[in-house]
């Protein structure tokens, strides 16, 4: 019962080029609170790249490749981020148990 959870959640595959760097996220699922915070339905975000969503200008290359260092330990982190296009800051929960995936 994940999609009633009252916060904010999405599921992501993290995307690298041939060399293994990090140059993408893809939303795999999203619940409703997610995508009430970012502005968006949740059927525009399922399935859909970060860059797309968000801007490539503001999925920065800081952003992932923390993403593929959590992937890679399996572990998290918590990470206060400010997003330009939300004029907003948000403390952001970031966890993983399988390589290129992430909570």
């Amino acid at each position: 019962h994940l999609h009633e959870l009252p916060f904010g959640y999405s599921y992501c595959r993290l995307i690298q080029n041939e060399a293994e760097f990090p140059i993408d996220y893809e939303f795999i699922y999203v619940n409703q609170k997610y995508a009430e915070i970012i502005g968006k339905k949740v059927e525009e975000i399922d399935g859909e790249r970060a860059k797309y969503i968000f801007g490539a200008e503001n999925v920065k290359k800081e952003q992932l490749n923390l993403l593929k260092r959590i992937t890679e330990n399996k572990n998290g982190s918590i990470v206060e981020e400010y997003a330009e296009i939300r004029g907003k800051w948000y403390k952001i929960y970031v966890f993983s148990e399988k390589k290129n995936l992430f909570l």
